[in-house]
């Protein structure tokens, strides 16, 4: 229901022509997207953002968005059509893949604060795209991705798969073919539940990470790259 009323609520009509009825992009309002790397520091304001797993620590890419539902924008053709059925994440490739890559989406469960202490903070929800590192980014772990599993072992208990568990839900999955181009697009499941139990500020985070291993990262656009590159959330209604 949130959602939906998000939807209706804060809809502004444009005339530019798009598959959705209605989207967001993270270029809008308090919007953001980056990149976090082991080992780098912010990397915020580039116009790319990459994710890859492996055997190397030192090889983590991780990237975060953040889509603020209060700049939502509708296709006036859809003037009418208020009925949530799908919700997508929509992402700009750059370069074409060198093999088939499958990557988590994550959202942040919205919390006051996600650990951390005075001498190691970490980030909120409002995390600064000129500030994230993999330090300091909210529900982080220490593994660089993999399936999204409980381990078995106390230190691997709501870690494995790149996050936090107990700071996320999981929304769906990318998977990208070898040498694609163009988009690549998630459908995300049970975004209203989501919506309406985990993140009622209109602010989503989502948190890219990489299941299968791959010695190089993939890459896609930032809003950097320009308003049609932009990261998007993609709603279909009827």
């Amino acid at each position: 229901m949130l959602l939906r009323t998000t939807l209706l609520c804060c809809l502004a009509a444009i005339t530019t022509a798009t598959d959705y009825q209605a989207w967001v992009t993270t270029a809008a309002g308090a919007g953001a997207d980056a990149v976090v790397e082991a080992g780098q520091p912010n990397q915020g304001k580039i116009a790319s953002m990459s994710v890859r797993s492996n055997e190397f620590p030192t090889h983590t890419m991780k990237s975060y968005l953040r889509f603020d539902l209060r700049k939502l924008e509708r296709e006036p053709a859809a003037k009418g059509k208020n009925t949530l059925k799908q919700v997508d994440l929509v992402l700009t490739l750059v370069g074409k893949p060198d093999a088939e890559r499958i990557i988590n989406v994550f959202g942040l469960v919205e919390r006051p604060k996600y650990g951390g202490d005075k001498k190691n903070p970490v980030l909120g929800e409002d995390w600064d795209e000129s500030l994230i590192t993999l330090a300091n980014g909210p529900a982080n772990s220490p593994y660089s991705g993999g399936p999204f599993v409980q381990g078995d072992k106390e230190y691997t208990k709501d870690m494995l798969g790149g996050v936090n568990h107990d700071y996320v839900s999981l929304l769906g999955e990318l998977k990208i073919p070898k040498d694609a181009e163009g988009t690549a697009t998630a459908t995300l499941k049970d975004m209203e539940t989501f919506l309406a139990k985990s993140d009622k500020n209109k602010l989503i985070t989502v948190i890219l990470c990489q299941v299968n291993s791959s010695p190089n990262p993939i890459t896609f656009a930032t809003k950097e790259s320009g308003a049609d590159q932009s990261p998007k959330l993609g709603f279909v209604m009827e």
